[in-house]
């Protein structure tokens, strides 16, 4: 499954009406996956249908049609991706969405989704800001975007329980000024033994 994404977008093809018509049934039939949450198998036809209409990545003359399909496809493989967590594919799907639809606040939302997965808080919170600008009144992205700060404060939170642990044992050099005092005194209570 991984290698056919990186073939689907790689050399222009002629595309066949009959093609088009096979990924829209391979959509379909995604869907269906999709619905029934089995995200495996609908990527899978997500990626099916992307091979039946791969017109190469660069061709600038994709009709419309295509060029939506594509979007959708993308879109609902970013969607699948970020539920099985690989969320490298999820990025890179969402990225395919926004160079055909730079503003497509779906793919920006999944995009941020996968990085506040991944803990890089900092993009998630760039691009969960921007599907934010986009969509004000969307209620979820919202609590995305509020999600960031609570997984700040609990990783700061085990960060300062990592870091206590290692600062409460004291220092090294303390242990071993510690240890060499108590072998003196061992030797010291040896000699007054006679």
């Amino acid at each position: 499954m991984e290698g056919l994404l990186d073939s689907v977008n790689s050399t222009p093809v002629a595309l066949d009406p009959s093609k088009l018509q096979q990924a829209e049934q391979e959509k379909e039939q995604g869907n269906q996956f999709f619905r029934a949450k089995e995200w495996k198998r609908a990527a899978f036809a997500y990626l099916q249908a992307l091979a039946c209409i791969r017109t190469g990545r660069t061709n600038p003359e994709v009709p419309q049609e295509v060029k939506d399909l594509k979007i959708r496809l993308h879109s609902n493989l970013a969607a699948c991706y970020l539920a099985l967590k690989n969320y490298a594919r999820c990025i890179e799907n969402a990225e395919e969405v926004l160079r055909l639809e730079p503003n497509n606040v779906k793919a920006i939302y999944r995009k941020g989704s996968a990085y506040l997965e991944m803990n890089e808080l900092d993009r998630a919170r760039t691009e969960l800001r921007r599907a934010i600008e986009m969509s004000p009144r969307s209620q979820e992205i919202r609590r995305k975007y509020d999600a960031i700060a609570v997984r700040e404060r609990e990783l700061h939170a085990k960060q300062r329980q990592q870091f206590a642990g290692m600062f409460s044992r004291g220092s090294l050099y303390e242990d071993k000024a510690s240890n060499a005092s108590k072998e003196k005194d061992e030797r010291d209570d040896d000699e007054n033994d006679d």
